[in-house]
């Protein structure tokens, strides 16, 4: 099994990224994605006042793909050195889940990912960028999925493109 990682600057582009996977035979539980709560409130089209989006992939009576699919029905919660972000997918709650244990606050989302198997380097690269409202997307998969998931992020212009060594 291997688990890749790419950082996006935009939401369109992520967004992207992910509907690219899901058409590439990735399931969506092999995806991962951890961004800050503004820049999906501000990216989704949604009415977050009145509105909660269900796991079904509905958003009232408009059905959500990609990005959005992905955070419906999901909490953001405080995570250190960052703020209030969304964390979706298991190894994204597992992370996350990491970062705000006791005694973790110093390292926070650099420490989980270097804890996972990521370099301080990259781990440093990718708390950045959450930090800087870009959003984090990672898939663990089979490895002949490989070739697939790395031509997918590249064509939606994700950086930092890395295998988690784990």
């Amino acid at each position: 099994m291997k688990t890749f990682f790419g950082l996006f600057e935009e939401y369109g582009e992520a967004d992207a990224a992910v509907r690219g996977l899901l058409a590439t035979d990735f399931a969506i539980d092999e995806i991962n994605v951890i961004l800050q709560e503004t820049i999906a409130k501000n990216a989704m089209d949604a009415d977050w006042n009145e509105i909660k989006i269900q796991k079904s992939q509905e958003l009232g009576q408009t059905a959500t793909h990609g990005l959005d699919g992905l955070l419906g029905g999901e909490q953001a919660f405080n995570l250190p050195h960052i703020g209030r972000v969304f964390a979706t997918g298991e190894l994204a709650n597992l992370l996350t889940k990491t970062a705000v244990l006791p005694g973790s606050v110093d390292g926070g989302l650099q420490a989980a990912l270097i804890e996972f198997g990521l370099s301080e380097e990259t781990a440093e690269v990718y708390q950045q960028g959450v930090e800087n409202g870009g959003l984090l997307v990672f898939f663990h998969f089979a490895d002949e999925k490989a070739s697939d998931a790395r031509q997918v992020l590249r064509e939606n212009k994700a950086q930092q493109i890395m295998n988690a060594i784990r």
